[in-house]
């Protein structure tokens, strides 16, 4: 079978973290299980070469649920299903897409404002990535600050070594 669609893939994945899973990288196996996704199907990257095509497309699943307000993320790598993807998952729906995700204000405004669509973006778009192995937890901007400080203190101290030895050259 070929992978699914990031629609397909969810109504599994707003369960398996209804029955407890922590990020996207515990829901893989599950979602290979249930769609019969082969070892060289799950291997198959994307042209970028950095992620494969079922962690792309469950990553989107991820992140639409989570504009939608039926996931939230506490932290870094951890998401939780809220009381409103507990609601939905009560109305026990057949499918989970974006035309039913229109309904949550929040997903339709994030929609409209940024155009997101992986189907808008080519079949090689890439979720955030939100790897902690992978992802700086300062971000770059703060060290461009402390080392231009660092710099400037550095280059002042040589100007004024370089005045006070030039001054007394002059002497």
């Amino acid at each position: 079978m070929t992978i699914p669609d990031y629609e397909t893939l969810m109504l599994p994945v707003l369960r398996l973290f209804a029955n407890g899973a922590k990020n996207v990288s515990e829901c893989l196996p599950a979602i290979k299980r249930q769609f019969s996704v082969t070892e060289a199907e799950a291997e198959e990257l994307l042209p970028s070469g950095r992620v494969t095509v079922l962690q792309s497309r469950t990553h989107w699943a991820r992140t639409y649920l989570s504009k939608a307000g039926l996931l939230e993320s506490p932290k870094r790598n951890l998401h939780v299903i809220t009381a409103l993807g507990r609601q939905v998952l009560a109305e026990n729906p057949e499918t989970i897409d974006n035309r039913f995700l229109d309904r949550f204000s929040s997903f339709a405004e994030w929609r409209s404002a940024s155009g997101s669509n992986p189907k808008d973006l080519g079949e090689d778009a890439e979720p955030p990535r939100i790897d902690d192995g992978q992802t700086p937890k300062t971000p770059w901007i703060r060290h461009i600050g402390f080392f231009s400080r660092l710099f400037a203190m550095n280059y002042s101290l040589s100007f004024w070594s370089f005045l006070r030895s030039a001054s007394s050259a002059l002497s």
